[in-house]
């Protein structure tokens, strides 16, 4: 994990259950090595590379800038991924037939997620004229999800700036600059490193009363405005399929990449009423989970 310990709530749960569901018991069946990179490249790399050299059977990369470094550094073993857009981030050469030695789930079902990020936050703030991206620029996901997101911007007549953030310490500038600008909506993406920052990112929108909307359910869990994402716990369970499969003898490349299908559309009313915002009913009406 590119984050720190207690950064992967949602992902770890998720695989864990999958797993147990399969009958793995962890210590006897099965053993799991888990690593944190606190946000750190080089301790990522290092990470990779100390798993690589135990001869692992599978790596598990939560997220693109992940998934990426340990294609770079573990060559020939077998990686389990969920990332943004694996056929485009060069991990894959198809969904259908992956060819390499990655495979998993993508976030990625097509155009219209990061465009609906924008669409939601507009339906929920009139009058919306400026929105503040956040991004990781070592996810190159999140770079075409900003690109997809000013395009739609530029259509609807709403100013779309991006901030990039890459390690923890790129966070509170990065801050200090959307407070100075002061924008009317904030869009924080589907991004392992930004989940980690997701206590400081989710009281800074709060204190600012800026509202934002984020690509992972967790935020809203935490007190943030909005949220439209798929389930990292679901996309996780199902990860251990995979992780399964290989053990058993499949191989990464043979094994077809999956797309979730359901998004959630998560809506935490007491956070909306600190913003003095009153969320339209044809909103709320819509949302699959309401929190008050």
């Amino acid at each position: 994990m590119g984050g720190p310990h207690g950064s992967d709530t949602d992902t770890l749960a998720g695989l864990e259950q999958g797993l147990a569901d399969l009958g793995y018991v962890e210590g006897k069946t099965l053993s799991i090595e888990r690593r944190y990179a606190d946000g750190s490249p080089e301790r990522l790399a290092s990470a990779i590379a100390e798993l690589a050299a135990s001869k692992v059977d599978v790596l598990v990369t939560p997220g693109t800038p992940t998934t990426s470094m340990a294609q770079q550094i573990a060559s020939g073993i077998p990686i389990v991924s969920v990332s943004g857009d694996p056929v485009a981030s060069g991990f894959a050469q198809s969904l259908a037939r992956p060819g390499g030695q990655v495979t998993g789930l993508s976030l990625y079902s097509g155009e219209g997620v990061a465009e609906k990020w924008l669409q939601i936050l507009e339906e929920a703030v009139p009058k919306l004229a400026q929105v503040i991206m956040i991004w990781n620029p070592d996810n190159s996901n999140t770079a075409r999800q900003g690109e997809r997101i000013r395009v739609t911007g530029a259509r609807r007549g709403i100013k779309v700036k991006s901030i990039s953030v890459r390690q923890p310490g790129d966070v509170e500038t990065a801050l200090a600059d959307i407070a100075r600008l002061r924008p009317g909506g904030l869009i924080v993406p589907d991004d392992p490193f930004l989940q980690s920052q997701q206590d400081r990112i989710v009281a800074f929108a709060g204190e600012h009363r800026i509202p934002a909307i984020y690509g992972l359910s967790a935020f809203t869990e935490g007190g943030g405005f909005i949220s439209y994402s798929a389930s990292i716990f679901d996309v996780w369970r199902r990860g251990a399929s995979y992780v399964d499969k290989i053990l058993k003898g499949s191989r990464p490349g043979d094994l077809p990449i999956e797309q979730p299908t359901t998004f959630t559309l998560r809506i935490n009313l007491k956070t909306a009423k600190e913003l003095g915002i009153t969320v339209p009913q044809s909103l709320i009406i819509y949302a699959d989970d309401v929190i008050e």
